[in-house]
């Protein structure tokens, strides 16, 4: 790639390409980080350079950086910048993703599940992706098996740690998820049900902590009636 040198280049001249953007959450960034950022250009403290792809003006890294300088200085924003040659698309994916493990705001769980997919589907070998990613390869094909699924639309999405474990079952099965698999990974966080159950349990016991709206009642009626579904399965099947 040359001698990085760092040249200053107006914000507005830069291309946020998600499809090179290592973290699952496409076309959005993190409001706290960039937030964090904007205090530190307040307070004069220059952050470092972000990298560009030099042919088509696209950050490599730095898309926080970039949209803390944009929230400070507006439209006539500029940033300090190392301008580097690629030559393909997966070498700047490589990049994005080795900058972003090794700096900055860490790869979550699903974040790394997010690029292993992604390398997959540009035919990466897994050697490569982990590497970038400062992990081994069995640790990559662990993520890929507890932190990912295909839906019913052929599509293979990072799945959160709540959901690992129907993940791993679909996936060694080769089954598909049915509808409300799907609604469930979409839906679950980084808590494992059981966890979520007992912090409503303990939101119900606490005084004060739910308020009866008619919204409320509705979706209370609706976890009772599920739950006793699933303990009369249960007993029928002991």
């Amino acid at each position: 790639m040359g001698e990085d040198v760092v040249v200053t280049v107006p914000c507005a001249s830069l291309i946020f390409d998600w499809g090179i953007w290592p973290r699952h959450e496409a076309n959005s960034v993190d409001y706290t980080n960039v937030m964090r950022m904007v205090d530190a250009i307040k307070a004069g403290i220059e952050l470092p350079p972000i990298i560009v792809d030099k042919k088509t003006m696209r950050i490599v890294d730095g898309f926080h950086r970039t949209k803390a300088h944009e929230k400070v200085y507006g439209e006539s924003a500029q940033i300090r910048a190392i301008m580097r040659e690629y030559k393909s698309d997966k070498d700047v994916f490589i990049d994005a993703v080795a900058l972003n493990a090794s700096q900055g705001l860490p790869l979550s769980p699903m974040d790394k599940a997010h690029v292993i997919i992604k390398a997959q589907e540009l035919k990466l070998p897994i050697e490569v992706v982990a590497k970038a990613l400062g992990i081994t390869p069995e640790r990559a094909k662990e993520f890929f098996q507890k932190r990912s699924v295909q839906f019913s639309d052929g599509e293979r999405r990072p799945v959160a740690a709540g959901a690992s474990s129907l993940a791993v079952k679909l996936n060694q099965s080769g089954v598909k998820p049915d509808k409300n698999q799907e609604e469930f990974f979409t839906r679950s966080n980084g808590m494992f049900p059981m966890a979520n159950a007992r912090l409503v349990l303990t939101a119900l016991r606490a005084k004060g902590s739910f308020k009866p709206t008619k919204e409320a009642i509705a979706l209370l009626k609706e976890l009772r009636a599920e739950i006793d579904r699933v303990l009369e399965s249960i007993e029928c099947a002991v």
